[in-house]
């Protein structure tokens, strides 16, 4: 009976030791997992707000009869658009008194070439507009820009 051994306190301490590290490193895997996904997450939502206003735009900036249009109950000046901004349309979403995304819309000429058939000749620029939405989440370094050129009357 005298060869009988016990855990000592020393290596019971021990493993607890190893355990708690083990299972720190998995919770600090599982959180900086959660921070990246909710990320990815916002960069999504970001890039499909941007889109639904490029398309928004798409669709009525070809029409010459339209001034303005609504975009999450704000006003855009298809007129400023068309002419070419100087300084950026502002848009906020949702809305302009829970702001979770800021939207900056501008255009510019695009400098594209002209296009020649036959006797005709079409520049492509006073059809063409430049479209460039920029958007941010306030608070955040991951902003979303795209870029399109549009058909204007």
């Amino acid at each position: 009976m005298n060869n009988q051994r016990g855990v000592t306190l020393i290596e019971v301490l021990g493993s607890v030791a190893l355990l708690a590290v083990a299972i720190l490193t998995i919770t600090y895997a599982l959180q900086q997992s959660t921070v990246f996904s909710k990320d990815n997450e916002q960069i999504d939502q970001s890039v499909q707000i941007t889109r639904t206003v490029m398309e928004e735009l798409r669709g009525h900036l070809s029409d010459p009869a339209l001034r303005t249009i609504a975009i999450y109950d704000q006003v855009v000046d298809l007129d400023q658009l068309r002419e070419g901004t100087s300084s950026p349309i502002k848009l906020y979403y949702p809305d302009t008194t829970q702001v979770q995304y800021t939207l900056s819309i501008s255009s510019a000429s695009g400098g594209l070439p002209a296009v020649g058939t036959g006797d005709d000749t079409m520049e492509l620029d006073s059809s063409f507009k430049q479209i460039t939405i920029y958007c941010e989440s306030p608070g955040k370094n991951k902003p979303y820009e795209l870029q399109a050129y549009l058909e204007v009357d």
